[in-house]
């Protein structure tokens, strides 16, 4: 996740990026819990460290950072739809990869919370799939895939900064590096849960019987729990 001179993070791309639910909350006049339980999924992109350095080289710091920028954003409101579809909030982007949050209200409990991000994360995987061959602008095509690793527990839910300054929502706890563990087991287009998950939502494994007893599970799509979608606001009702 090096950045070289001239060249923009994920971050800097998506600056002023503000969870949807806390928004919703503070349109609602209402502030969110600073501890809550639900399912985080942390989604990491394979790819962008390519397409960062081809664009910079080709088209030089400033023309390869605004052509990063356009990528990114269509690749970003693509997946961040996604996640908003299943009733859940992209809370922040660390450096390549996307931190999201499923849960929190009262009337919204931890099985279902995971049941949504299952769902999420496999509709994750669909939507790279039209940004798998994406083309700088020398013609190269560069792949895209998604690691994905979900698992649930407590959270705490922080807001940094204020006035003119910049605003970070920030989501901590051992849940957090739980599920990041878990996308740092899976490949580039898989989906890995904790074996709470997997216990919760009902997920077939993408392994052999013998490797069932490991912490990290690959799952797959097809054997899902259905869970419905739910918009952020009905879950702040």
């Amino acid at each position: 996740m090096a950045q070289a001179a001239g060249q923009v993070t994920l971050e800097q791309s998506l600056a002023g990026f503000l969870a949807i639910d806390r928004r919703v909350a503070i349109a609602a006049g209402r502030d969110l819990p600073s501890r809550a339980t639900g399912a985080v999924l942390f989604a990491d992109l394979v790819g962008f460290t390519t397409l960062v350095e081809t664009l910079g080289n080709e088209l030089g710091p400033r023309r390869g950072a605004e052509e990063l920028s356009q990528h990114i954003s269509r690749l970003f409101e693509k997946l961040t739809a996604q996640v908003h579809f299943w009733g859940g909030s992209v809370v922040t982007f660390i450096g390549d990869a996307m931190l999201c949050w499923f849960g929190g209200a009262e009337n919204d409990s931890p099985d279902e919370a995971s049941a949504r991000a299952a769902q999420a994360a496999f509709a994750l995987q669909n939507a790279i799939a039209s940004f798998k061959q994406l083309r700088a602008g020398n013609g190269r095509s560069i792949a895209f895939a998604l690691k994905v690793g979900i698992a649930s527990g407590n959270v705490r839910r922080f807001l940094i900064g204020s006035g003119s300054e910049r605003v970070y929502d920030l989501l901590a706890g051992k849940t957090v590096d739980r599920a990041v563990a878990a996308a740092s087991n899976a490949r580039p287009g898989e989906v890995v849960v904790t074996q709470e998950i997997f216990r919760r939502v009902g997920l077939a494994a993408a392994t052999a019987e013998g490797e069932s007893n490991s912490e990290f599970l690959p799952v797959s799509a097809a054997a899902t729990s259905q869970a419905p979608p739910l918009a952020p606001e009905a879950i702040l009702a």
